[in-house]
């Protein structure tokens, strides 16, 4: 098929987002979208349009939140950006923006993704904490909310380890904004599994014909597993299970995910010992005991 003239491509502003959650496959997912033939590929994954502190939410400029159509079978435009769910006020930006969104959310193992969040930053960053010390420190809930005062977008990003797997709020605050059809959400150890099926589940959710063939699942992966630090604990572990329990039974409700073999929901559960979920992960980043 012919490609447009750049200068008569129609531009397509960005129709589709892809909402959470970091360290959850949302670059796979990604990738694998921007291969199919109706999807604008654009210029990047994430666009941090909506959780731009320094941008007039007053009298937001849209103009350039979008892609030119280079095909005329273009028609989807999808913002990879997984810290919109969590962010403070970003789906009610984006709800101001368009009504109509769809909105994608790739969810993980609360634990697990926090832990791998905390391996991308430490060693770093200078005077990171340890796994630890964010574990058994203040749980921050409060940054859901509202950003604290004097923090900048990067403090922001780095120190949200625990909150961001509270889903089950931020679901919650998204399905008061967004009419529950807009809503697909994924388990990103079945998308790692069978990444076809979540596909085939993406694309009919996205009115988008199927992939006549499907691209191979890219796996992205920015954890090192050769940290030098001090192992999770069977009471890092415990204190995080509890910390997060509750909240994993409103996601289950709200979602409709079966969250009950998530490492998590098996140690709250008692099916699983802190102790092995905590080798588990020292083993995965290459930390010794």
């Amino acid at each position: 098929m012919n490609q447009l003239p750049r200068e008569a491509a129609p531009f397509v502003a960005i129709n589709v987002a892809i909402v959470g959650a970091q360290k959850a496959g949302t670059s796979s997912l990604f990738d694998m979208l921007r291969k199919h033939p109706e999807v604008c590929p654009g210029p990047r994954k994430e666009w941090h349009f909506f959780d731009d502190e320094k941008r007039s939410w007053d009298h937001p400029d849209y103009t350039h939140y979008g892609t030119p159509a280079r095909l005329e079978r273009h028609r989807v435009a999808i913002d990879g950006t997984p810290t919109y769910m969590f962010w403070p006020h970003a789906l009610e930006r984006m709800r101001a923006y368009r009504q109509d969104m769809r909105l994608i959310a790739s969810l993980r193992d609360p634990i697990e993704r926090a832990f791998s969040h905390w391996a991308m930053y430490f060693g770093r960053l200078r005077s990171y904490p340890t796994f630890s010390e964010l574990a058994q420190g203040p749980s921050r809930n409060a940054l859901l909310d509202r950003i604290p005062p004097g923090w900048n977008h990067l403090r922001m990003r780095r120190w949200s380890m625990i909150p961001r797997g509270l889903y089950g709020a931020q679901v919650q605050r998204g399905l008061e904004l967004f009419p529950r059809e807009q809503w697909l959400f994924l388990d990103f150890h079945e998308l790692v599994r069978d990444h076809r099926t979540a596909l085939d589940r993406t694309t009919r959710f996205l009115d988008l014909a199927p992939f006549s063939r499907e691209p191979r699942l890219r796996v992205i992966q920015s954890t090192r597993d050769d940290l030098v630090a001090p192992p999770p604990t069977s009471g890092d572990i415990s204190r995080l299970a509890e910390h997060y329990a509750d909240d994993l039974e409103i996601l289950g409700q709200l979602s409709g995910l079966d969250v009950s073999g998530w490492p998590t929901r098996q140690v709250v559960d008692g099916r699983l010992a802190p102790s092995e979920l905590a080798d588990r992960l020292a083993r995965k980043a290459g930390l010794q005991r």
